[in-house]
């Protein structure tokens, strides 16, 4: 099944501050690099104008350099992530498939990884309609969870069900990523109140793992 990523154009929200702006930019030229000015102001829904007065800002600090008519992260950024722990860079990685997975499902979303002490939730996303479980960041994952689980499968290539296994009406999916933690392995899970959860969930739960383990710039095998 072919999910389709959502339109990330459109007008700019009208009370987006200069530094929210700015990173958007920063998450764009990331992705996209190396990447013209045009196609930043069309992913980013910010205006032409204000995208060339950022990139020039951005360019005097070193975030971003040109190549030709192109952009790409400068050397001081690329110094700054160099310095990031493996969790944080994850935490980045994950925020934008994160937020489009939510959108593509309606579900509760969730990011987790074993710092050491177990898996515990990173991230998470609340659902569009309420579920019984509200994941927070700093929490230990529930044990026999779908979540919990795939922590224990390295070799998974497959996202995990619980159908209403753990909770009476409540079905979740998650997905592996490959992760340079002592673990071995983070996990992307989506949550919703109903007894099965839709096949959209489950292909969309394993795209979004998918885009993030490119993102953290890991060989993914799933």
């Amino acid at each position: 099944m072919i999910v389709k990523e959502p339109d990330r154009g459109g007008a700019a929200a009208p009370n987006r501050g200069v530094v929210e702006s700015a990173f958007i930019l920063l998450d764009l030229v990331a992705e996209l690099q190396p990447v013209r000015l045009v196609d930043l102001s069309a992913a980013s829904g910010i205006p032409h104008p204000t995208v060339h007065r950022l990139l020039r800002q951005l360019l005097e600090g070193g975030a971003v350099r040109r190549e030709g008519s192109r952009y790409a992260l400068g050397a001081s950024l690329l110094r700054l992530g160099a310095t990031v722990t493996p969790a944080a860079r994850l935490r980045v990685a994950s925020r934008r498939p994160m937020a489009e997975l939510a959108t593509i499902t309606g579900a509760a979303v969730s990011l987790s990884a074993d710092l050491g002490d177990g898996p515990v939730y990173l991230d998470t996303l609340e659902a569009r309609s309420p579920v019984r479980f509200v994941a927070r960041a700093g929490n230990h994952v529930p044990p026999e969870t779908a979540q919990w689980r795939a922590h224990d499968c390295l070799a998974a290539t497959v996202p995990l069900v619980d159908a209403g296994q753990v909770a009476v009406n409540h079905s979740c999916v998650a997905m592996g990523i490959p992760f340079g933690s002592s673990s071995g392995i983070a996990v992307v899970c989506t949550l919703i109140s109903a007894a099965r959860p839709p096949h959209q969930m489950i292909a969309a739960t394993r795209w979004a793992a998918e885009r993030i383990a490119d993102s953290v710039g890991v060989a993914s095998s799933i």
